[in-house]
Order: C-alpha cells, then sequence, then structure tokens
C-alpha cells in the first residue's frame, strides 16, 4: 500500500445512468425505468445454454443499457448471466460505455472482479486502458486496491507532467471524466497527499474551500492535509496562506504542542511540524494586527509561544517562554514593554481586560517592574534585537 490514510466513504444515493443514448463517451443521466428493468431481470433468469443466442439477439440499444447497468447493479441482482452476455458481444465501444459508468460506481467489488477477469484477454478493454495511460498491470491492481481514488491520487502524484498543467489535466491524462464521482472524489482527496508544487498552483481560496469540506467530513481528514501541507511547505511557502491560517486556528487550534495548552487534533504530529503551525498563525496574527509597518517587519522575524490582541486596550501581548512583549496599536502607540513571565502573569496581564488604551499605557508607565522598555525612536530594532538575544529571550526564525 502506498498510502497510510484511507478516507471515510461518502454515502451517496443511487444515480440514474445513460442507457439509451448513443454517445458512449459522455453518458446522460435518465431516470430508471421499466424497459430496463424488464430488460435485466430476463436476462438474469436465462438458463447456461440460452445465454449466448440470447446475447447475440440483443439490440445495439439493450447490450448498450446492459454495459451501462453494469457497474451499478441496481436491482441487487446475480451478474454471471450480464457478465457473460458482455463477454460474447465485447467491442471497443461497449467497453468505453462499461469504463464511463464504472467511474460513478467504482466501489463495486463484484464488477471490479469482472473487469479484472477480462482484462487478461479482452482486447477492447485492454486498448482502452492503453490509451487512459496505463497497462493492464496497473489497472488491475487499481481495480483491486481498497481505496481506488486515494490510489489515482497516488499515481498522478508519482507521475511526471508538465508544469502547468491543472489536476483536472493529471485526471484526463488517466481517463478519469471531470463530471464522474470518480474524478470528484480524486479532487477531493488529492491535496491529502500532493507534492510542494500542487499546493503553490492551487489558487488560494479554492485550496481554502477544499479544506472547509475536509472539516465537514471530519477530523481525520482534515489531519492527514494539515500533516501533509506541513511537511511539503516551508515556513516561507506558508506565510502567503493567510486566509487558511486565520481559518485553522479557528477550528484547530493556536499556540499548540506545548504541555499548558495541549491540543488532541495534534496528537502524532512531529515536534517540528508543530513548530512550524505554531510560527505560522503567530506570523499570520502579527502581520494582521501590526498591518505591514516597522514593527510588523521587525516581530515578524522571531519565534513566540503566542500573540495576542486586546481590544479594549488596542494592544498585542506577545508570548515567549519566560518573558512578555507589550505593544500599543493606534497612532498615539507607545512604548515596547518587556516583562518576566511571573510578574507579567501577576500583576500586569489581567489590566489588559478592563483599561482602554491610553489608560493601559499609564499603568505601564508609572509600574517600573519592567524588564526592558524601548521607545520606537531611531534605529531601536536594533536595541530591541540585542535585547532579546542576549537575554535568550526568543530565537530568530529562519525563512
Amino acid at each position: 500500500m502506498f498510502f497510510s490514510y484511507v478516507p471515510e466513504k461518502i454515502k451517496r444515493a443511487r444515480e440514474d445512468i445513460a442507457l439509451l443514448h448513443k454517445n458512449v463517451n459522455e453518458p446522460i443521466e435518465v431516470s430508471d425505468n421499466e424497459e430496463l428493468r424488464q430488460l435485466i431481470m430476463s436476462l438474469v433468469k436465462l438458463e447456461k445454454y440460452q445465454i449466448r443466442p440470447r446475447a447475440y439477439a440483443l439490440s445495439n440499444k439493450e447490450i448498450e443499457m446492459v454495459a451501462g447497468y453494469i457497474p451499478h447493479n441496481y436491482y441487487n441482482v446475480t451478474m454471471e448471466n450480464l457478465f457473460e452476455i458482455f463477454s460474447i458481444r465485447s467491442s471497443e465501444s461497449l467497453c468505453r460505455v462499461l469504463l464511463n459508468h464504472w467511474q460513478e460506481s467504482y466501489q463495486n467489488e463484484n464488477c471490479n472482479a469482472f473487469m479484472r477477469g477480462i482484462l487478461k484477454y479482452d482486447e477492447n478493454l485492454i486498448s482502452l486502458v492503453l490509451r487512459n495511460n496505463m497497462d493492464e498491470v496497473l489497472f488491475d491492481s487499481i481495480l483491486s486496491d481498497r481505496d481506488i481514488p486515494a490510489r489515482f491520487c497516488m499515481e498522478i502524484k508519482k507521475h511526471y507532467f508538465p508544469a502547468g498543467k491543472s489536476l483536472m489535466d493529471k485526471l484526463s491524462f488517466f481517463g478519469i471524466r471531470e463530471d464522474s464521482k470518480l474524478s470528484g472524489e480524486c479532487r477531493f482527496l488529492f491535496y491529502t497527499i500532493c507534492n510542494r508544487e500542487d499546493y503553490l498552483a492551487i489558487a488560494k481560496i479554492d485550496l481554502l474551500n477544499l479544506v472547509k469540506q475536509y472539516n465537514r467530513r471530519g477530523q481525520s481528514v482534515l489531519r492527514s492535509f494539515l500533516q501533509n501541507f506541513l511537511e511539503k511547505l516551508s515556513l516561507r511557502d506558508l506565510v502567503p496562506f493567510r486566509e487558511l491560517a486565520d481559518y485553522l486556528k479557528t477550528i484547530v487550534g493556536e499556540n499548540v504542542g506545548t504541555k499548558e495548552k495541549p491540543n488532541v487534533f495534534f496528537e502524532g504530529f512531529q515536534s517540528d511540524l508543530i513548530q512550524k503551525y505554531n510560527d505560522w498563525i503567530n506570523l499570520y496574527k502579527v502581520e494582521e494586527y501590526f498591518g505591514n509597518d516597522e514593527r510588523s517587519r521587525f516581530w515578524r522575524q522571531y519565534h513566540f509561544k503566542s500573540v495576542r490582541k486586546f481590544k479594549y486596550s488596542n494592544s498585542v501581548v506577545m508570548e515567549f517562554d519566560k518573558y512578555y512583549a507589550v505593544e500599543f496599536l493606534g497612532q498615539a502607540m507607545g512604548p515596547i514593554y518587556i516583562y518576566e513571565r511571573n510578574y507579567f502573569e501577576h500583576y500586569i496581564i489581567k489590566k489588559f481586560g478592563c483599561n482602554d488604551n491610553s489608560h493601559m499605557r499609564q499603568e505601564l508607565l508609572h509600574d517600573s517592574n519592567w524588564f526592558y522598555r524601548k521607545e520606537h525612536r531611531g534605529y531601536w530594532q536594533n536595541d530591541v534585537r540585542l535585547v532579546l538575544i542576549n537575554n535568550r529571550i526568543t530565537n530568530r526564525i529562519v525563512l
């Protein structure tokens, strides 16, 4: 098996198939009808000696109906007679019908076993498989896989495609129709296992919408996506995915991976991935809170345990292992304050929720128990940087 995640199956209602349309390349969905039912029921009741004569007596319309019915088995009948009839009348057009409708019901193990059997000798089916850039061995392996969409995704991932090819182009390369169920499930799963270039190629809003679908499907799917996403992308790659960072911090949490703030969603994630996730979320929050001013550019260089904005006091508190740093927003701004953890948590933090901006700045101005204070004048960045480094307050991020 080439993958570790097998997605939860979607329970889908049975859909009607195109049985009467002559263009077998694009089956049209039509309502189930009595004509189909009567045909199928008459064929499954045939005695062995009756099968071959009846197979040759079927009209083109009727045999196409049989080919389209086989992957679905709507009426839950015994399929041996239908399989034999298809084998007797097999042609390139009928195999195309079979493959087209198989993409709507690829989980039918009985049909998959039948296709694996005729794949050993049916030149019509073999020819179509080869045109879809597979050989008999590969397609046989796909048919026997417990999760066919995930397997196709792995084949797409392994295959070299020229730059600029869309995911739909890659699916089409293997003969998967854009409007099929198989295509939809492959497109859903692909971004839980894909490579770096695939994440960078998809529109960020499209990826965000896809992640929202993962969340609706269940935590296991979302975990698979996020683990692969963090593994494949560097922190520099992650930074532009701002809307996704904003969504994930709400859905799966932030400041995770510490004993003080555990998060069961991330159980089993490697520590370096958790650190990357925290850095990504904190960098997003720094940029969100400060905008693109000089303070934002300065603080984006460093690791934090957390970054928190207090709306009433219009201030930002940045948490490190043993210290806290405070910045004030707005035109009035104010100096940078750095406090040792114990003092800040016992005497300062509670004031941020009950004092407005001006009162909070006055509070800190008259409380001389800060560890370090620096106004934003001159080349203040150099002085603050030395304090952070010399006192081992935090480390710089490598982007």
